[in-house]
């Protein structure tokens, strides 16, 4: 529930709810915030460690990678970066970065390349293409990265449906107004 919906840790020390509906199903929950914390952390840090193990071996097979990237903003008008690793049998996820402040071209590729290393990737070698919305800093990013570049049709399907649902049409208001 932190990780998917975003609760508290604290909340799991403080709601009596929760405490007893996991009683119930036979766990034992910490009551300390920070305790819980420290199980997520270490349980990401065994995920994050495994996925460089797979990923080490999938390279030894001759495995290469493509790469889906979509930067979106949250609610809270925070930035973010997503990252997904593809190949013929699986699909991982690797995060979201935050971005601070602007994120120029060359940052996004930076951000990029750094979260790949993080995982034992390099961008130059193990991907052989990236996926990105139609966004003019994505398409860039896109370009001036060693791999092929392939536009989201999604996105693009996307933007032509909202086009036509919602952008006004001058022509059809200048008919309705002469007809009343």
């Amino acid at each position: 529930m932190v990780c998917k919906d975003g609760a508290a840790h604290s909340l799991f020390c403080s709601s009596s709810d929760l405490r007893y509906l996991s009683s119930k199903s036979g766990f034992q929950l910490p009551n300390s915030p920070n305790t819980i914390r420290s199980i997520l952390t270490n349980f990401a840090n065994t995920v994050k460690a495994d996925l460089i193990i797979e990923f080490e071996y999938l390279k030894k097979q001759g495995k290469r990678f493509a790469l889906s990237c979509d930067e979106w903003t949250s609610q809270k008008n925070h930035r973010y970066l997503n990252l997904s690793v593809r190949h013929k049998e699986k699909h991982i996820n690797l995060g979201l970065i935050r971005i601070h402040g602007s994120c120029t071209v060359e940052h996004t590729i930076s951000l990029i390349k750094n979260r790949l290393e993080r995982f034992g990737l390099d961008s130059d070698t193990d991907i052989i293409g990236v996926t990105t919305d139609g966004a003019s800093v994505m398409v860039k990013v896109g370009k001036l990265m060693s791999c092929y570049n392939q536009l989201c049709f999604s996105h693009g399907l996307h933007l032509a449906v909202v086009d036509i649902l919602y952008k006004k049409n001058i022509e059809r208001e200048e008919e309705h107004q002469e007809i009343t």
